[in-house]
């Protein structure tokens, strides 16, 4: 017994050993994996963990035929990062919802958009460390993406607010009724701007939208002081709520940067019921504008004092606003009494109507109506076929409203010198012009592309005397010099530069072509002692631009290069400039040419009645009143660029729209 007891407590022993054993090491075990729990669980505290993506924005809307949406987007970092979305950087997607079927449709389109995105701190003639975003042509099914970076680019000021302005436009140039389907969406992070749902509505982010109509209906900035009342006024296949809308800007921008003048004090309008009806003529067109000008004025005069009156048309929309001042003064005759007329400014306009520079197979087809009665105004007919009628082209100048003309402060014009084969040189410039002076860029390159001289004065030149065949050549080299007093260029001359892309030598020019240039050579100022005969043009060999071609206008029209980054970020690095800034006198006309001409003439020069019809225009808005003729030299697409029809896309205008907004609303209006 003893022995079996002795036994049994032994095997008890190591029993409890083995147990004691598997016992230690499981609560050992668990120590160690609370110890790892509780430096999880206080992890946290030391390292929080990244703040959940969010949507911030989701617009879905739709555009028409001259419609835009602008967006401001401000960002406060400090209150973001406090709501718990602390980030450096936003992202933004602009979708265009179209089905990809309707691409390829052009007759009611396109159905594409334009985009872009500025930071606060961009300015077009600032120097810019960092790319623009824009977007020309964005398709049907097409998605644009930025990323919106919160840095000194965009940062305003030294506050804690960052901004964007965010633009998006209709490129629809036909048809009134198609529209555009869009969706906008910024997020905090990159897949969300893919999906549509619910923004979260958090502290630190707004954006606001405007949309064409808020846009064109801005108050003035100082309510109680008088209003300068600015009109635009759009071109063929064009509209006012896309397409002139950056003048609109740079008049704003300029006018408020010299606001101590009440005639600063602006509100720029524009009539939009002209989209789509472009071929209707320049009557029809002219006269709906000046009813919208008689309406805009009462409806503004009764909350403010409108004291003066602005015009500024583009193409087609210089003859459109002579002819709204014409219909304003048989419609209401005291209503220039009451406002002062201010400027007067057209860019690339056809006062002279452009049959005498088209092809003929072109002005074939304007005469017969391709255009409509807008084709037949511009070919200087009222009808098809023969007519005694007045083409409305010279009826406007002659007409009841010329003395309002000329109680304009300003009238001046913008030109192309090369590559606007839509509207030429010659019909855009009235005519005449010194093409001697624009012989000296034949010996230089332009410089500076922004001219900050003093304000135009008259041309000075010497009289032409009568001189021998020997002293013919240094005569003509006298005559094509230009002192600096002579001519107000906008941009210096490097002597030993390439020379402009249009300058050829004089000997590659046609005899007739150079004859068509000289008849239109403007006479010089000084004025003739008694003695003297009555001066008569100069018979020199003119150094103008070759003729622009309509097809190559057309083509860059539809594949207009796009400016460079470089190009959009250093200014220094732009070559467009004003090439000829100066005003002209009535007493520099050279005699009609065209009257009294013989039967036989009338017979053999086809376009005989054409140049009478357009000399007789072009004398009409001379003989009474001074010009300022502004030629410009632009990249294509001229025609469009020179009134920057989209901001990136044609800012190889911007130097011209600088030079009207300073010289008409800004620091250098001196008058």
């Amino acid at each position: 017994m003893c022995l079996k007891r002795v036994l049994c407590k032994r095997s008890f022993c190591k029993r409890s050993r083995s147990m004691s054993t598997k016992e230690k090491v499981p609560t050992k075990a668990p120590a160690k994996d609370n110890a790892i729990k509780d430096k999880t669980t206080k992890t946290p505290s030391k390292a929080p963990s990244k703040a959940q993506p969010i949507l911030l924005e989701c617009s879905e809307s739709s555009l028409g035929m001259g419609d835009v949406a602008r967006f401001h987007i401000r960002v406060y970092k400090r209150e973001l990062s406090q709501a718990g979305h602390g980030t450096d950087r936003l992202y933004l997607r602009i979708r265009n919802e179209q089905s990809v079927m309707v691409r390829p449709i052009y007759l009611s389109g396109p159905y594409s958009l334009y985009c872009d995105v500025r930071p606060y701190n961009y300015h077009e003639e600032h120097d810019f460390p960092e790319d623009i975003a824009f977007c020309t042509d964005l398709k049907p099914s097409e998605s644009f993406k930025v990323v919106l970076l919160l840095n000194a680019q965009s940062r305003v000021g030294k506050t804690n607010e960052y901004s964007w302005t965010v633009d998006v436009m209709s490129q629809m140039a036909v048809a009134t009724r198609p529209k555009i389907s869009y969706s906008l969406r910024i997020a905090t992070n990159k897949l969300l701007t893919k999906k549509t749902g619910t923004p979260t509505r958090t502290r630190g982010f707004h954006c606001k939208r405007m949309d064409t109509q808020e846009l064109w209906n801005l108050p003035p900035k100082r309510p109680h002081h008088p209003v300068h009342l600015v009109i635009l006024t759009h071109g063929i296949f064009a509209n006012i709520g896309c397409d002139l809308l950056y003048i609109k800007d740079k008049i704003e921008e300029a006018a408020a940067i010299n606001d101590k003048k009440d005639k600063n004090n602006v509100v720029v309008r524009g009539f939009m019921g002209n989209m789509g009806k472009s071929a209707r003529g320049i009557r029809y067109l002219g006269t709906r504008v000046g009813k919208y000008v008689l309406e805009e004025y009462d409806r503004l005069s009764k909350s403010y004092k409108v004291d003066r009156i602005s015009f500024i048309g583009h193409s087609l929309g210089g003859p459109t606003e002579t002819m709204a001042i014409h219909y304003i003064v048989e419609a209401r005759p005291e209503f220039f009494n009451q406002l002062k007329p201010e400027n007067l400014v057209t860019m690339a306009s056809p006062f002279l109507g452009v049959i005498a520079d088209f092809p003929a197979y072109a002005a074939l087809a304007l005469e017969a109506g391709a255009l409509g009665s807008t084709g037949r105004d511009l070919s200087l007919r009222s009808s098809i076929g023969p007519t005694e009628e007045l083409p409305v082209l010279a009826e406007i100048p002659q007409g009841k409203a010329r003395p309002v003309f000329e109680s304009f402060n300003k009238r001046t014009l913008y030109a192309n010198v090369v590559h606007d084969g839509i509207v030429p040189l010659r019909t855009a410039a009235l005519l005449y012009v010194d093409w001697n002076s624009l012989a000296e860029f034949n010996r230089g390159r332009l410089t500076a592309p922004i001219s900050e001289g003093k304000p135009p004065t008259p041309t000075t030149t010497t009289t032409p005397t009568p001189v021998s065949v020997s002293e013919e050549d240094q005569q003509q080299e006298k005559l094509q010099e230009v002192s600096p007093t002579s001519s107000r260029s906008t941009a210096e001359i490097s002597p030993g530069a390439e020379p402009p892309a249009w300058s050829e030598s004089r000997g590659l020019f046609h005899s007739r072509r150079r004859k068509k240039f000289g008849l239109s050579q403007t006479l010089p100022l000084t004025p003739e002692p008694e003695t003297l005969p009555k001066p008569q043009p100069v018979e020199v060999e003119p150094a103008p631009p070759p003729d622009p071609s309509q097809f190559v206008s057309a083509m860059h029209v539809l594949l207009a290069p796009e400016p460079t980054q470089t190009y959009i970020r250093n200014p220094s690095s732009r070559q467009d400039a004003v090439v000829h800034d100066r005003i002209y006198e009535p007493q520099e006309l050279p005699p009609p040419h065209y009257q009294d001409r013989s039967l036989l003439q009338k017979v053999v020069y086809p376009n005989e009645r054409a140049n009478r019809v357009q000399e007789g225009i072009a004398r009409a808005w001379q003989e009474t009143m001074t010009w300022r003729k502004v030629l410009v030299e632009l990249r294509p697409d001229s025609h469009n660029n020179i009134s920057v029809r989209r901001r990136f896309t044609n800012l190889f205008g911007a130097v011209v729209v600088a030079h009207l907004a300073r010289e008409h609303f800004g620091t250098n209006d001196s008058a």
